[in-house]
């Protein structure tokens, strides 16, 4: 069974070299490019991974944040932030949600999927 990746990112051209990136390390990728109705997409949807870009207008991050917090299912959901913020900014906000990882649009986009894999991978 491939894991489910939850994109919510305004940017369609960051989208499209996210999703690339993480079909080709073999995982579902869904998308969602408004912020409008974000936390009914996940309850839908039910990934293992969301992949967030917290600058998106007028995106509810914070009750995003929040509800990911206190649902029992998706406690075991992997939350990685998805930015041009600067690393710092990700770690602090990492650090203040108890996420699990920021992911720089800065870097490589072909690096994203084997990045969101390291999370799966039964070796490590």
């Amino acid at each position: 069974m491939k894991h489910k990746v939850l994109i919510i990112d305004g940017n369609i051209l960051d989208v499209i070299a996210a999703e690339a990136s993480l079909r080709e390390s073999d995982f579902d990728v869904t998308r969602l490019t408004s912020p409008n109705g974000a936390l009914s997409k996940l309850e839908y949807e039910l990934p293992d991974v969301v992949l967030v870009d917290v600058t998106m207008e007028r995106l509810g991050v914070r009750d995003i944040l929040a509800r990911l917090e206190k649902d029992p299912f998706t406690e075991r959901v992997v939350i990685i932030l998805f930015s041009h913020m600067e690393s710092k900014d990700m770690h602090d906000m990492c650090v203040e949600h108890g996420l699990h990882a920021y992911f720089s649009k800065g870097k490589p986009m072909q690096e994203l999927g084997p990045f969101v894999r390291q999370f799966f991978d039964e070796t490590i």
